[in-house]
């Protein structure tokens, strides 16, 4: 009986979560996103994606389902760049350490992107300090910037230019906030 009680606890979290996503400033801020995308595809331009960590799958989750838009009804063309730091991907570089990694992404960033390019960054606590940096380099070359973070936005509230604010303080629901954000995202692309 207790599995089954914090199953639907569980549930009820979430769907409690999704509801508060359709207040008014969570939809504004949905359809700014959503509009600043397709702007950028119609201008044929790149998307520089970025998560790290816990972020990770939903990096790869967006890059994919962007770049499944090529064989679908989409109008635009779809230059997806993704930049993705985990533990995984280091030891699979060879890279030695999560600051050595994130300068060689940085550089990448520099050179690679241009006007009219976005860099979206998706951090479950808003503070990751590999997150910030590559933010603080978007800024320096003056690539639009949008975050996916938590309730507070931590740091990155202050350096996006776009900061998608998940409604919630618990990682999970924060996480499936992103992931409903991604959805929609394809969706409408």
């Amino acid at each position: 009986m207790k599995i089954k009680n914090s199953i639907i606890s569980i549930i009820n979290e979430s769907i409690k979560t999704k509801w508060k996503m359709l207040e008014h400033f969570q939809i504004k801020c949905i359809y700014n996103i959503v509009s600043k995308i397709i702007d950028t595809y119609k201008n044929n331009k790149k998307i520089f994606i970025y998560g790290n960590k816990n972020s990770t799958n939903n990096v790869f989750y967006l890059a994919n389902g962007l770049l499944s838009k090529l064989n679908s009804k989409t109008k635009y063309i779809l230059p997806i760049q993704t930049f993705i730091l985990s533990k995984s991907f280091l030891t699979i570089l060879g890279v030695e350490t999560d600051q050595h990694c994130t300068h060689v992404l940085n550089k990448q960033l520099e050179f690679y992107a241009r006007k009219g390019d976005i860099l979206i960054v998706i951090s479950t606590t808003g503070d990751s300090s590999s997150s910030l940096r590559i933010l603080k380099t978007a800024k320096k070359i003056e690539i639009f910037s949008i975050g996916f973070t938590d309730f507070y936005g931590g740091k990155m509230k202050d350096i996006c230019d776009l900061c998608y604010f998940a409604p919630s303080k618990n990682v999970s629901r924060i996480q499936e906030c992103h992931m409903l954000l991604i959805n929609i995202i394809k969706e409408l692309l």
